[in-house]
């Protein structure tokens, strides 16, 4: 694996491990005052959603990933990118709640898909 396969490789891997972490917190961790979690307080299936979403497209994301560093192709990689930009989007967008957290690792997302090493 080449130098820039690593580092896709790592933040790839990392922003998975970050989307799950979150997702975790989300549903077990203490987010409010009362010790509640983030599904406790909030009831319906948007939040269930809203939790799932990033670790969900950051797992789509990296097996996108994986497959156009495996075959060398660029389609991957760019729906690749699409999705990371995405997410960029949705944490700005959800940047006074949720959106801090997420997006360090869409961030990660969007450099592991600019250093997927693809040539064709």
């Amino acid at each position: 694996m080449s130098r820039d396969g690593r580092i896709a490789f790592t933040l790839a891997s990392g922003a998975v491990l970050a989307a799950a972490v979150f997702s975790v917190w989300a549903v077990a961790g203490s987010a409010y005052d009362s010790g509640a979690s983030v599904t406790e307080m909030n009831h319906g299936l948007g939040t269930w959603l809203v939790v799932a979403a990033p670790l969900a497209v950051a797992t789509l994301a990296w097996v996108l990933l994986h497959v156009a560093c495996r075959r060398n192709l660029r389609g991957p990689r760019a729906a690749a990118q699409a999705m990371a930009w995405l997410l960029v989007a949705f944490s700005v967008v959800s940047a006074a709640s949720i959106g801090l957290l997420i997006g360090p690792l869409a961030i990660a997302l969007v450099v592991a898909a600019s250093f997927t090493p693809v040539e064709r």
